[in-house]
């Protein structure tokens, strides 16, 4: 958008403070898998240093009816438990929450994780969070489609419920004020696209993040989001 004209220059500062975190979390989890296979080794009795045919009488040994195997047995139980989090850390893979000037939270206060962070992925609306992945079904066809595909492509989405086209009038014009594009969906019975069941929020997103938007004045609230492009990158108004 920078080199389009779009924003201004300062928007770049947000990637730093946006994705540095998020690199960190994924490094630092990284390392830390790195020494917990260690264990395992030890374990089954492969430690460096081990001979061969060693190796092999302590890999045996773990088939006995002992005590002793029976410890070796749990040892590596809890060895190779530790590994979920190398192979099924999906919190560290989907978790992400943005925090900058770029982002507008309008006072709404980020969710504690109620499961462990890192291994479990744990969806959430609120502002920075990647969207939660939610099937939706298209009126014409039928066709199965997840909320994820409705967004992304290099262009802010608005998605809004049954009653919400104040909300695609306001995306339109916001869209035009400021030189960008902005897709727009009602989701809903008789709409392009319909959930079966339950219902769904307002937000606008880009990067598949979630910014806030609220029933009132929508081309306010939307345009105080975007704000940060016009005003050359920096915080808008109510941005955390």
């Amino acid at each position: 958008m920078v080199l389009k004209g779009q924003a201004g220059e300062r928007l770049l500062e947000s990637y730093d403070v946006e994705r540095a975190p998020v690199a960190k979390q994924i490094v630092t989890r990284a390392n830390r898998s790195i020494g917990e296979t260690g264990p395992i080794f030890a374990a089954l009795g492969m430690a460096e240093g081990v001979e061969p045919e060693q190796m092999q009488r302590n890999l045996e040994a773990r088939t006995q009816g002992t005590p002793e195997a029976e410890a070796q047995r749990e040892a590596i139980r809890k060895a190779i438990a530790c590994k979920k989090y190398e192979f099924d850390a999906h919190g560290v893979e989907m978790n992400h929450r943005y925090g900058s000037g770029a982002v507008v939270t309008d006072g709404q206060i980020e969710p504690d994780f109620q499961l462990d962070a890192d291994l479990y992925y744990q969806p959430t609306t609120w502002p920075g969070a990647r969207l939660p992945h939610v099937w939706l079904f298209r009126h014409d066809t039928g066709a199965q489609v997840s909320t994820l595909d409705l967004c992304g492509r290099g262009r802010f989405t608005l998605l809004t419920g049954l009653g919400g086209e104040a909300w695609v009038a306001a995306g339109r014009a916001v869209a035009d004020e400021l030189g960008i594009e902005i897709a727009t969906h009602v989701i809903g019975p008789a709409a392009r696209v319909h959930r079966p069941f339950g219902r769904l929020g307002t937000g606008l997103r880009d990067r598949r993040q979630r910014l806030p938007a609220g029933a009132a004045r929508p081309s306010r609230r939307l345009a105080r989001a975007l704000a940060f492009r016009r005003a050359g990158g920096g915080a808008a108004p109510g941005a955390a």
